[in-house]
């Protein structure tokens, strides 16, 4: 009989511990909360020097000297379903000057260029 009541026992520990043991981890894992219009425009531009991350990769592509890009400034405006995006910055031209360049675009609120403006 005592070692029914030890198993009784050991049984009935398990079920306490599960629920326990699921309930700190439905504590530690939250949800991830969807971002908000402001944060899903916010995380394209790059948090260091403001300029957009995408439109940067674009534009250094098209350059002579990518390594000569230098991000001057950026500004954006918000049409509701899309963004445009100006970015001005410096580089070197094929004779070697540096040069002042600017970049207009169309940008998807996910990020991607829709269409350069320039």
């Amino acid at each position: 009989m005592e070692n029914l009541n030890k198993k009784v026992l050991t049984f009935g520990c398990l079920p306490v511990f599960l629920v326990v043991l699921l309930l700190i981890f439905s504590a530690l894992y939250d949800e991830p909360k969807p971002k908000t219009r402001t944060e899903t425009i916010e995380s394209q531009f790059s948090e260091w020097d403001g300029s957009h991350k995408r439109l940067e990769k674009y534009v250094k592509s098209q350059m002579n000297d990518p390594e000569s890009y230098a991000h001057i400034k950026t500004i954006y405006w918000d049409k509701d379903s899309f963004l445009i995006v100006k970015t001005t910055y410096r580089g070197s031209n094929v004779f070697g000057g540096i040069v002042l360049g600017t970049t207009k675009a169309k940008i998807n609120l996910d990020g991607s260029i829709i269409e350069i403006q320039d």
